[in-house]
Order: C-alpha cells, then structure tokens, then sequence
C-alpha cells in the first residue's frame, strides 16, 4: 500500500504543487458562504476558501478529489487559520458521528519530516496533540486534526477513511 500512497503523493505534488506554492496566502477572517470570489459550497476566510467534505476518504482518495475541484487539502499555517477551520468544521459538520479531518501533510517521503504533499514545504506551524506524532505500527503518515479532541493534530494510517477539509483560493 505505502508504494501505491508514494505514487500518488509524487503524481499529485510534481504536477500542482508549483502552483499552489506562489499564490498561498494567509487566512484572515471569515467573510460568509458562498461568496462571489469562492466556489459553489466553500466558506470563504480573506484570500482562502475552504469546503467541509461531508464523505469519508483515505488521504489519497482526499487529496485527489480536492485536486478534482483545484483545491488542496488544508494547509494550517498559523494558530489564527487553525482557530478559523476549528470553528468552521464545528459549525459544518456538528452532527457528524466522528470529527477526524485530513489535512494536507505527510512524512511518506521521511520519517518525521512533516511536509504539506502539494506544495512540497515543510510543516513550520504545528498544533500535535501530547505524544504525538508517534507513528504507530509504522504506518501512521498522513496528518488528521481530532474534532473530538480539541481539535489537536494526530498521525493516522493513510488508508484510513476520515472526512477531509479542501482548500482552494478565491477567484477576483
């Protein structure tokens, strides 16, 4: 399976992550749904869109689809956007049984070396919940965010089926 996520991973972040790495900006306050500069179903924040994926996927399948709509998995650069998308993903996905969310990083390529899959940058904001990242069993490479959990960053199995949060940015 691990060579299956590595193909992935390489496909997706050759092919986009140039890209997303010269127009990335911060996050700022949130603005409203369905803002003229967003696409249909993200909620804007400043120069970011975002959309609460209501289907659960593995971290490839997630990052796929994102891509399928030119979006990203989130990146969280910095405590201001991780409060935004807390409550953000508390309002849009309160009656979900479970609140465990895909973000954009791996270590696939390093053990322990977190960066964002598209844009190739490594991880420089973190918010890992006490004892973690721990790579469990050897296969924990792909970063969740615990709703359940205040909220707080885990490593979890890549092929496991979590909701995801995309990304994208507005359109003028």
């Amino acid at each position: 399976m691990e060579c299956k996520l590595f193909l992935v991973f390489v496909c997706f972040g050759l092919s986009f992550g140039a890209h997303v790495v010269q127009q990335r900006q911060d996050i700022g306050a949130p603005h409203g749904i369905g803002g003229a500069s967003c696409p249909h179903l993200f909620y804007s924040g400043n120069s970011t869109c975002y959309r609460v994926v209501r289907i659960k996927a593995t971290w490839p399948e997630a990052l796929a689809y994102c891509e399928a709509y030119k979006a990203e998995l989130a990146i969280i650069e910095s405590e201001e956007e991780q409060r935004f998308l807390e409550n953000y993903i508390q309002t849009e996905a309160a009656s979900f049984a479970t609140k465990d969310f895909w973000l954009g990083a791996t270590d696939i390529m390093s053990e322990g070396d977190w960066q964002w899959a598209l844009t190739i940058e490594r991880v420089s904001y973190t918010n890992w919940a006490p004892g973690k990242p721990n790579n469990l069993h050897n296969v924990e490479h792909c970063l969740k965010t615990e709703g359940d959990n205040s909220f707080l960053w885990n490593d979890d199995d890549c092929e496991t089926h979590n909701y995801f949060v995309c990304e994208t940015l507005e359109t003028s």
